[in-house]
C-alpha cells in the first residue's frame, strides 16, 4: 500500500494492482507473467443514477432512453482507510443517491485475484436506476455473460434493429469482455441486469418501480461485486469457477489449538488433490464400498480432461478411493 497524496493510494497484492482516489477505483491492473499488465480502465469506475419509468412494464423493463435522463450523484467522503493488514485491506466511500444514503466498501485480500466492491444502501428512490459502469481501456467487439443454459455472447456494437433492441440481458453470476491482455470480468453475488457497449460494461443495481408493487426495491440492500483481470479471455482465466467461488466462499473459522502439530491440523491438511479448477464441487460423500463419491459440475465450454470426459456445463458423479 502506497500513499500518493491528494486522497490517492496504490493498493496491490500478488495478483491485482488498484489506484484509489476520491472518485473510487480509478485504475486496475492484473499481474501477467512477471510484470504488471496494461491499464484496464479508460476512466474511473462510474456509479450512475438515472430517471427510469420502464419501457413496456414498469417493474420489468428499463426505458430505452434512460441514459438521456441522468441525475446527480457523487461521493461525499472517501477514500477512508478502515482496515490495513497483511491479509486484508478495506476502504470506504460515503454518499447519497437522492434521499437514499449509500456506502461503498472496497476490499482486497492477500493472494486474491478479485477486487471486492460491497455496496450498501437504504434505498428510497422511485422511478430511478442506479448503475455501475466500467469504461474499458480497449473496446471489445463482443461481451459475454452466463445464463441458465451456459453463456451468451453479444456484440458490443449492434448491427441491426433487432440487436439494438436487446440493450440489456440477465446474468446469473458474471460478465466479461476482451480476449487479450485487456480482458476484464465482473463477478456478481446474484442475478443482475447487465449490458456491454463499445465503451465498456455495465451492471444495473437498483431501481424503484411502483407497479405492480409500489414498494419494490425499497429498504436495505447489500450487494457484492468483484472485478477480476481476465487476460486472454473469460474461459482461459476460469471466470465461471472464480464466480462460483465468489458467490459461495469457504466458511472460515479460527484454527485448532497450537498444541496440535501442523501435519495433524485438519485446518491445513490437504484432503485430496483437486484435478481441474473448472470443476465445481457439489457433493462429497462416502459410499458403502469405502470410497469417496464426488459430484461436480464442469464450468467450462470444453469437455473436462477428468471425470469421465464430463461435457461442457454438465453435472456428473464418480468414485475415488479414499
Amino acid at each position: 500500500m502506497e500513499e500518493l497524496g491528494e486522497g490517492r493510494w496504490i493498493l496491490q497484492n500478488s495478483c491485482v494492482k488498484v489506484l484509489l482516489g476520491p472518485q473510487g477505483v480509478e485504475q486496475l491492473q492484473g499481474y501477467q507473467g512477471d510484470a504488471w499488465g496494461p491499464a484496464l480502465l479508460k476512466e474511473p469506475l462510474q456509479w450512475r443514477r438515472y430517471s427510469d419509468r420502464g419501457e413496456f412494464w414498469d417493474a420489468w423493463d428499463l426505458a430505452a432512453d434512460y441514459r438521456e435522463k441522468p441525475l446527480p450523484f457523487s461521493w461525499s467522503s472517501g477514500p477512508e482507510l478502515i482496515e490495513a493488514g497483511p491479509l486484508s485491506s478495506q476502504w470506504r466511500w460515503r454518499g447519497n443517491c437522492g434521499q437514499s444514503p449509500i456506502q461503498l466498501l472496497l476490499r482486497l485480500q492477500a493472494g486474491s485475484e478479485v477486487l471486492e466492491l460491497c455496496l450498501q444502501s437504504q434505498w428510497q428512490q422511485q422511478h430511478e436506476l442506479l448503475r455501475l459502469e466500467l469504461p474499458l481501456a480497449k473496446p471489445a467487439g463482443f461481451w459475454t455473460a452466463d445464463c441458465s443454459a451456459g453463456v451468451q455472447n453479444r456484440p458490443s456494437t449492434p448491427a441491426n434493429a433487432r440487436e439494438a433492441s436487446r440493450w440489456e440481458a440477465a446474468a446469473i453470476s458474471w460478465l466479461a469482455a476482451g480476449t487479450d491482455a485487456h480482458g476484464l470480468a465482473v463477478l456478481l453475488d446474484g442475478p443482475q441486469g447487465v449490458n456491454g457497449t463499445a465503451a465498456g460494461l455495465g451492471v444495473s443495481l437498483l431501481r424503484g418501480p411502483t407497479w405492480p408493487d409500489p414498494s419494490a426495491d425499497q429498504g436495505l440492500h447489500r450487494m457484492r461485486l468483484g472485478l477480476m483481470p481476465a487476460a486472454g479471455g473469460w474461459w482461459q482465466q476460469a471466470v465461471p469457477a472464480a464466480a462460483a467461488k465468489f458467490r459461495e466462499p469457504l466458511w472460515k473459522r479460527p484454527g485448532v489449538a497450537a498444541a496440535i502439530q501442523p501435519a495433524e491440523n485438519p485446518e491445513i491438511r490437504q484432503l485430496m488433490a483437486w484435478p481441474d479448477r473448472d470443476l465445481r464441487l457439489l457433493e462429497l460423500k462416502k459410499t458403502a464400498q469405502n470410497q469417496l463419491q464426488i459430484s461436480a459440475q464442469n464450468l467450462s465450454p470444453c469437455r473436462s480432461a477428468v471425470a469421465a470426459q464430463l461435457k461442457p456445463w454438465a453435472i456428473a458423479s464418480w468414485n475415488q478411493s479414499s
